[in-house]
């Protein structure tokens, strides 16, 4: 079990050691060294190089900014700005606000190509390959990705790790698996293909495309619903209250469909607003 917990506040001492004992290859060196920017910056505060692994040409940094919110590519295209002065094509970066308590890990990269006779850079998106972490994170998939893999093996183990593209996929396996099960039927897993009986019963009725339907706009609603359980009056309060959306709503009461979820979706919000 790991030790590292990605919803408690950046700890530097925590990184290093996860980096050194779970994450990085096993030649990753701790390298603790303040970093002097040579040009001004409008957001990066101060820099610290962390270490590298030799073998990867990889650098790791914590980055510190000043900025209240996560502006992501301001942010990056600043650190672009500090790899080129030091020749590092590869860098993971710890991304923290000095006003915050939540903070970002990213794989950057720097690639160079020949084009027409001279030398084009190619910066990775910033957008992508990175995790929000924090206080305020869902840390499923970067758990799933950063701790359960274990060490780091070469360079497209760890571009996939980070890549949102491969994140995602997984992401809606794990959705149509969940699904299938849900409504019933046929899903192919690997190389055998798998046969569920529904977990949704619904009343005299058996036609498995109605079934289907109904599941897509029961989860749909109930989407909606969490949306504005999220959202807050100027009061402070929650649009939807735990009480009634929650798994603990669930477990609380009997036939629980019908005696809240209908209500709400039908009693309450397709009502005129008085």
């Amino acid at each position: 079990m790991s030790e590292i917990d990605f919803n408690k506040t950046y700890k530097r001492e925590d990184f290093l050691n996860f980096f050194q004992n779970e994450f990085l290859p096993e030649d990753f060196q701790i390298l603790e060294e303040e970093i002097d920017l040579n040009f001004q910056a409008k957001y990066i505060k101060n820099v610290t190089k962390l270490g590298e692994c030799p073998e990867l040409k990889l650098k790791v940094y914590e980055i510190t900014h000043k900025s209240e919110k996560d502006p992501r590519v301001s942010l990056t295209k600043e650190a672009f700005r500090l790899m080129k002065l030091f020749y590092d094509f590869h860098v993971i970066a710890i991304f923290k606000s000095q006003n915050s308590d939540n903070f970002r890990l990213s794989y950057v990269t720097i690639g160079i190509k020949p084009e027409d006779k001279k030398i084009e850079y190619e910066y990775s998106n910033p957008r992508r390959y990175s995790f929000f972490l924090g206080p305020d994170a869902q840390i499923h998939t970067p758990e799933e990705y950063l701790i359960k893999k274990g060490r780091i093996k070469n360079f497209n183990d760890l571009q996939e790790r980070f890549s949102i593209e491969v994140v995602n996929k997984e992401f809606y396996r794990k959705i149509a698996h969940l699904f299938t099960k849900l409504v019933g039927g046929k899903r192919k897993e690997g190389n055998k293909t798998n046969e569920y009986d529904a977990i949704l019963k619904l009343p005299s009725c058996d036609d498995h495309k109605k079934m289907q339907e109904f599941a897509v706009r029961l989860i749909g609603r109930i989407m909606f619903c969490w949306f504005l359980k999220k959202k807050v009056t100027q009061n402070g309060e929650t649009l939807i209250p735990e009480q009634i959306l929650s798994l603990g709503a669930v477990k609380t009461f009997n036939d629980y469909y019908h005696s809240i979820l209908e209500k709400l979706f039908f009693q309450i919000l397709n009502k005129p607003l008085e």
